[in-house]
């Protein structure tokens, strides 16, 4: 990890389950020299970081911890974990009704996750709940989340759940503020290539248990392409996602690496696997087998765009990145380059959430949000997406001769 700042060191260590002597003794040194606490704590709750943070230094080094700092921190470790618990009660009677209504439901991040990863459902910042149906299912499931207090958000017309249904892959529905289900019919929208069959995800799901009751998750194999897709989807953006992945595969011992392999071909996301194995091998020091990793060519082409990734990972400010850069990043993650074409022209013409809260229209107008998205991202982003020459925004030299490659096809 290429880092100038001690703060930035300090959270790579802590990106553990467990930590060495080496690392413990690594984190007593930074925290004894000089820290901007301010600065560590915004970016340990930007990486999702800040329950594994206080954990380890609490049982490290509490002692070098300025006053008052180490009960902050503990205060937010205490929220975080009554919201975890929250939610885990949530999604618990979730999937009972679910099955009780006789709707396949398999939960995936969220307490599954955190769970398989660090041993317990409090060490993962709190988000929302993630839980995959089968397609055919969501109407039922929309109308049972409806009867159980929970709302579509934002509120949509039926031509647009349509829309968002055909073009995207989740949907969010909230409880009073409090509980926010992320209810998905698939695992990736159609602007973002990754061909993983969510029937398939969910025939393949096993069965675990926390605290007693069991629910449904994806495989161990499919948990690991998951995890590289989603990093990939939001260009490595979080450290916790790396610790993540890095940890699962830690954790678990009965990986079949065939099927992974097979899979993510299949999916055409090998890139997009050998990248996140990549980044969790060199960045948490976790064994990938070689066997694993794309052609030697391939291989030293990520390991640098890693490389890359990880020399930024605490520089990028939080949010979505411009059109073009993410166009620029899928040329490189995407196992094909028509893939990434087709992602960068869907992001730009295809309407979403976004698109329907800006501007209102009757049914019989809504072809017409193809027109309004592509004006509303120019005036929002301006030259910044679509046509800045600097060095974040513009076409690589490299990526302009892909271009004229694909197009002379």
């Amino acid at each position: 990890m290429i880092t100038t700042r001690p703060e930035n060191e300090l959270l790579v260590c802590a990106a553990r389950r467990s930590l060495n002597d080496d690392l413990a003794a690594r984190m007593t040194a930074l925290v004894d020299g000089q820290l901007d606490w301010s600065y560590l704590r915004e970016k340990a709750t930007q990486h999702g970081m800040m329950p594994l943070l206080y954990w380890h230094l609490n049982s490290v080094c509490a002692q070098a911890v300025p006053d008052g700092i180490l009960d902050s921190m503990k205060e937010e470790f205490i929220a975080n974990s009554q919201t975890c618990l929250h939610l885990f009660g949530e999604l618990r009677k979730l999937l009972r009704h679910f099955d009780q209504n006789g709707i396949t439901a398999v939960a995936f991040k969220g307490p599954a996750l955190s769970v398989a990863v660090y041993g317990g459902i409090a060490l993962r910042q709190a988000g929302d709940l993630d839980v995959l149906i089968e397609p055919g299912s969501f109407r039922r499931a929309r109308d049972l989340l409806a009867s159980l207090g929970y709302r579509l958000h934002p509120p949509l017309t039926e031509s647009q759940l349509t829309s968002q249904f055909h073009s995207h892959c989740e949907i969010e529905f909230w409880s009073n503020g409090l509980s926010v289900v992320d209810l998905h019919w698939g695992l990736s929208p159609k602007a973002f290539h990754f061909a993983l069959d969510p029937r398939h995800i969910i025939d393949r799901s096993k069965t675990i248990s926390i605290q007693g009751t069991s629910l449904r998750t994806f495989s161990n194999e499919d948990t690991i392409l998951y995890l590289c897709f989603h990093g990939a989807k939001h260009y490595w953006s979080r450290l916790e996602w790396i610790t993540s992945l890095a940890e699962f595969i830690r954790s678990n011992e009965d990986i079949d690496w065939s099927i992974v392999i097979a899979r993510a071909n299949q999916a055409r996301g090998r890139r997009m696997l050998t990248l996140g194995l990549t980044l969790a091998r060199e960045l948490c020091d976790v064994d990938v087998p070689d066997s694993v990793l794309s052609s030697s060519e391939e291989f030293d082409a990520l390991r640098k765009y890693a490389a890359e990734i990880q020399r930024g990972l605490f520089a990028r400010e939080a949010g979505p990145l411009g059109s073009l850069e993410m166009f620029r990043c899928n040329l490189r993650i995407m196992d094909r380059k028509m893939d990434a074409i087709t992602s960068f022209l869907r992001s730009i013409f295809v309407p979403t959430i976004s698109d329907w809260e800006a501007l209102t229209l009757p049914a019989a107008l809504s072809p017409l949000y193809y027109l309004f998205r592509p004006l509303r991202l120019l005036k929002k982003y301006g030259a910044s997406s679509f046509g800045s020459t600097s060095s974040r925004h513009a076409l690589s030299g490299k990526t302009a001769e892909d271009l004229a490659r694909l197009f002379q096809r």
